[in-house]
């Protein structure tokens, strides 16, 4: 799965002379489909030399930074602005509704809807009601489903990888893990999404026998501070104090709303009940 990350995260991190935040899109939309934190992507794009000065990153240097990472990236056509459709279109298309996922250089072309000059966005998914599935580096507006007519036109470069996409889906087994974090911290609009749940109350982690230390990190209760974003946010949609720490208020009532025992004991019956819930948000 796919991790959305946005480049206006890192306002501070150098990168083609500027920052990410400004520059970074290319890195940012690597990382969208390598599932590593930009910085790595951007800093190897730079010692590479594939970051130009105050103008971005450098066609070739896409496909190349998803192939180093082992996502097996090509780009099958650039300069092709203007051009409403072409084979090279049609190619891209069947990789990507086949499963791969992969990345659009827009340009400022027929419509300034993507972009005012040039900029990368992520395609990781397809849907033959929706569309194409962008992840945006630099909007949460422009993220999500967008018929091809909304590229036409615009694009500058076409690429793709061997990375698939699984339509958001996550596997229901159970097993509270990375993926169904990130999955949640998605649906919840969280602005990190990396699989972790932080600073929980090592003494809840008996009730939570399905929750993988993969993905949870629990810490001595004199430990404790400021809790999870993303379990402060499954509180406030369950209309409960949001301390950010999965306690057993949390728990019961999460069971409640997900209609499963009411047992304080987030097990497996729980966690496939809530796998089972954000696969359908």
């Amino acid at each position: 799965m796919a991790v959305d990350y946005k480049q206006y995260n890192y306002p501070n991190y150098p990168y083609a002379s500027e920052t990410i935040a400004v520059a970074g899109c290319g890195p940012t939309s690597c990382s969208d489909i390598l599932e590593i934190d930009p910085t790595i992507t951007a800093q190897w794009m730079q010692d590479n030399g594939w970051a130009y000065p105050y103008q971005g990153t450098i066609y070739e240097g896409i496909a190349a930074c998803l192939t180093h990472f082992g996502a097996d990236g090509k780009m099958l056509a650039r300069d092709m602005d203007y051009t409403q459709s072409c084979t090279v279109f049609n190619t891209w298309k069947k990789a990507i509704q086949g499963g791969q996922e992969g990345i659009l250089l827009m340009h400022k072309c027929v419509s300034n809807y993507w972009t005012n000059g040039g900029h990368y966005i992520a395609v990781v998914g397809y849907d033959k009601s929706n569309g194409y599935l962008v992840y945006d580096p630099a909007s949460s507006v422009r993220t999500g489903w967008h018929p091809f007519s909304d590229f036409a036109g615009n694009i500058s470069a076409l690429y793709t990888s061997n990375r698939k996409w699984n339509n958001g889906k996550i596997k229901v087994d159970g097993k509270w893990g990375p993926a169904t974090t990130k999955l949640a911290q998605k649906v919840f609009g969280c602005p990190i999404v990396d699989g972790i749940i932080s600073n929980q109350n090592k003494d809840m982690k008996k009730y939570l026998p399905n929750c993988q230390t993969q993905s949870w990190k629990f810490v001595a209760p004199s430990k404790l501070k400021g809790g999870s974003a993303l379990v402060k946010a499954i509180q406030k949609m369950l209309g409960i104090p949001a301390d950010g720490f999965f306690g057993n208020q949390t728990i019961k009532t999460l069971q409640k709303f997900l209609g499963v025992t009411v047992d304080g004991y987030f097990g497996g019956q729980s966690v496939s009940a809530w796998q089972n819930w954000l696969n359908k948000q």
